[in-house]
């Protein structure tokens, strides 16, 4: 699949083994779409992607940061 432009590179764990970016395939209609590159995959644009955006080819890549909790600890429960 060809890509025109990848923004935006944010690890996607705290293992930095996957990359998520933006990225602007020729062949969709949409201008960006949100993308997860790996290292190693099926299809060879997805590690082009996550090795060129290591290589600090798409700017520097944004640490990852943990999802916050939106769970209630039991001690805060109302009884």
């Amino acid at each position: 699949m060809n890509y025109t432009q990848v923004k935006n590179p944010v690890w996607a764990n705290a293992e930095h083994t996957a990359i998520n970016c933006e990225v602007n395939f020729d062949n969709l209609n949409k201008e960006f779409v949100l993308f997860t590159a790996v290292a190693s995959g099926d299809y060879p644009h997805t590690h082009e992607i996550y090795a060129r955006c290591v290589a600090g080819d798409f700017g520097a890549i944004v640490e990852y940061t943990a999802p916050i909790s939106n769970s209630v600890p039991a001690s805060s429960t109302p009884r």
